[in-house]
């Protein structure tokens, strides 16, 4: 309200790095997947702020760190449907190792929980351990995906992608893209060239929004 845009972005980005690192920290796969679900607006007021002083790149690079966090969410709480037989095998183990990481981690945390939890230090640090040598068999698995099934790969670690990056492609291959930020009142719409980025914000209640969605599905079907 006091116009320091400058303060404000500062904040804003802080709240986001706080909101990565305090996923980061989780350790079990579903936790850190689904931590964001219901916080991905705290993405939106830096990125509204952004365009408002046409720092097109930025806000486009924070509009995607949102979205692979969303695709992180919507991918741990999903089963994956995988037709190679090496696919299935690396995928199988990194679910069983994450899952035995989490289970192992409750065991932690109820110990710790314990008003007499000074009785069970030693139970606390072998798990811990256990903790330890799981992760460590987690990353062995995670880097022979990176080797031998790069496109699980690509379905397990969501990375998001730069505007400088697309717009190469973009100029490489001749094609342009719409990009769209869904907000409460309004729908935030991007053109996105090979040499220039336009943004404009268009007036439309997510409910309006939904019926109309609604009735260019129905017409469809009909």
């Amino acid at each position: 309200m006091q116009g320091d845009d400058d303060a404000v972005l500062s904040f804003y980005f802080a709240a986001v790095d706080s909101l990565e690192t305090d996923r980061c920290n989780l350790r079990d796969e579903q936790s850190r997947g689904t931590f964001v679900e219901d916080k991905i607006e705290g993405y939106y007021n830096p990125i509204l702020h952004l365009l408002e002083r046409r720092r097109f790149a930025e806000a486009f690079e924070l509009l995607e760190r949102s979205r692979s966090r969303a695709a992180a969410c919507l991918l741990a709480s999903k089963r994956l449907r995988l037709s190679g037989a090496v696919d299935r095998d690396l995928f199988g183990k990194s679910l069983k190792l994450k899952g035995d990481v989490a289970l192992v981690q409750k065991e932690v945390f109820a110990l710790r929980s314990l008003s007499d939890r000074e009785m069970y230090e030693e139970e606390i640090a072998a798990a811990e351990e256990k903790i330890e040598r799981l992760e460590g068999d987690c990353r062995e698995v995670m880097s022979r995906i990176a080797r031998e099934s790069p496109k699980l790969q690509e379905l397990l670690v969501s990375q998001p992608v730069f505007l400088r990056e697309i717009q190469h492609s973009m100029k490489k291959d001749g094609y342009e893209v719409l990009y769209y930020l869904v907000l409460e009142s309004s729908v935030i719409l991007w053109h996105i060239s090979g040499n220039q980025v336009h943004v404009r914000s268009v007036f439309l209640p997510r409910s309006e929004l939904i019926n109309k969605v609604t009735g260019l599905r129905k017409s469809l079907t009909d």
